[in-house]
């Protein structure tokens, strides 16, 4: 809805999302990153097109080449599962 302070907190969480796989991206080199719930549900303006920018922006061009920055191919369902995997893990936590 154009919510200034929630645009702002989105944009940070972008940046630090930014470098976090730039990190993995020097470090792992990997041709492809997957991201989750949030960003997925967040859509392409407010998050992946961003993140992908500031990525591109900070690796070098030969790394950019070959990598990628996805959504979570779970779609809509995606929340409702890792909602469902950290109940799992908690109750598998208590019994042990």
């Amino acid at each position: 809805m154009g919510e200034s302070i929630a645009l702002a907190e989105f944009e940070r969480f972008n940046d630090y999302l930014a470098r976090g796989i730039v990190c993995i991206a020097y470090t792992l080199a990997p041709e492809r990153v997957i991201l989750g719930t949030i960003p997925s549900a967040a859509g392409e303006a407010l998050c992946l097109e961003p993140v992908r920018r500031r990525v591109a922006e900070r690796v070098w061009p030969k790394i950019a080449r070959g990598f990628s920055i996805v959504p979570i191919g779970l779609g809509e369902d995606a929340p409702y599962r890792a909602a469902l995997c950290a109940a799992l893990e908690g109750v598998a936590a208590s019994a042990r």
